[in-house]
């Protein structure tokens, strides 16, 4: 859990720099690829070779070996690189959870321990 809070913003939104955030959930580690492959091992659409281009370009999960197999255990345990916003938006929502907002990363990149 990530505390609400106000912080001064990199950015000018259109009401100002000092930003307002709510509290939120954000996961402590990244999603690793063995939890991504079994994301798109039961949402086989999300697989490299059958994802739809308007959501993946030809980067999209270059890294396994496969469309449904890693390296090794060492890969499975390395966090998945090469995903497109559509597809950890697909994953998140799977998770019950979602992406961040901009606000919510700027805030917490700010933070301090």
């Amino acid at each position: 859990m990530v505390p609400g809070g106000s912080f001064r913003s990199a950015l000018k939104y259109e009401d100002g720099r000092i930003a307002k955030v709510a509290k939120f959930e954000m996961r402590k580690r990244p999603v690793t690829n063995a939890e991504f492959l079994a994301f798109v091992q039961t949402h086989p659409q999300w697989r490299r070779d059958r994802v739809a281009t308007v959501f993946a370009d030809a980067r999209y999960l270059s890294q396994w070996p496969s469309s449904t197999r890693l390296a090794d255990d060492d890969q499975a345990a390395q966090p998945v690189v090469d995903v497109s916003w559509f597809a950890a938006q697909a994953y998140c929502q799977a998770q019950g959870a979602r992406l961040p907002t901009w606000r919510e990363w700027e805030y917490v990149a700010a933070a301090d321990e």
